[in-house]
């Protein structure tokens, strides 16, 4: 009949549903390898960002301890082993080795009697502990290391690492060069300081 709509009868053998399945299991499957793909990439973009991170941060560690206008600075927690990679006893180096050595703990608290560097120290378990590190024993009192080591001539003469010694207040220190000292107070713990922090009674070196 002209005109008449053809209207299609049962799929013989259902293979137009199965046609039909089969376009949307691979569509699934497509779907699903690109998230993975994705998955993958963002993957890989974390472990290249962090391998990144890592290598600015020794970077920056390597930068810490620095010379800067004649006197030592830096910073950051040490974690070498005792007495590795020290200079020769004796050696002019031995001073400024300290020096960078004692910056690393900046920050550390100030604790009675304590002669942790990391979790604590008063100001000569600060210069004591330091030392050690270069197999170096020094008294445990800030009196007592007023006579270790050999008297310097005088401020002016005072190298990276000598100690300076207080009497008002009873005070040791670590000497940075320029002016300036590190040491362990009451009030800041192991921190950086001008030098006339006290009135000195001596000038010690000990290496």
């Amino acid at each position: 009949m002209k005109g008449a709509v053809k209207v299609w009868g049962p799929d013989p053998g259902g293979r137009l549903s199965a046609a039909v399945l089969l376009g949307a299991a691979v569509c699934c499957l497509a779907m699903i390898a690109v998230q993975v793909s994705w998955i993958d990439y963002a993957r890989q973009s974390r472990r290249e960002s962090e391998a990144e991170g890592s290598r600015d941060s020794e970077s920056e560690g390597s930068r810490d301890s620095e010379s800067e206008g004649g006197w030592i600075s830096g910073s950051g927690a040490g974690s070498a082993q005792p007495g590795a990679g020290i200079p020769e006893p004796g050696s002019a180096d031995m001073g400024e080795a300290a020096a960078r050595y004692a910056l690393r703990f900046l920050g550390t608290p100030y604790v009675w009697g304590g002669d942790s560097l990391t979790e604590g120290v008063d100001c000569s378990g600060f210069v004591m502990s330091v030392y050690q590190y270069f197999q170096i024993s020094l008294p445990r009192s800030a009196k007592e290391d007023r006579e270790a080591g050999y008297e310097v001539d005088g401020l002016e003469n005072a190298q990276p690492g000598d100690l300076i010694c207080y009497d008002n207040p009873e005070h040791v220190a670590i000497y940075l060069g320029e002016g300036r000292i590190v040491h362990a107070t009451l009030s800041e713990g192991v921190c950086i300081s001008g030098v006339d922090f006290g009135e000195i009674s001596t000038v010690r070196r000990i290496f």
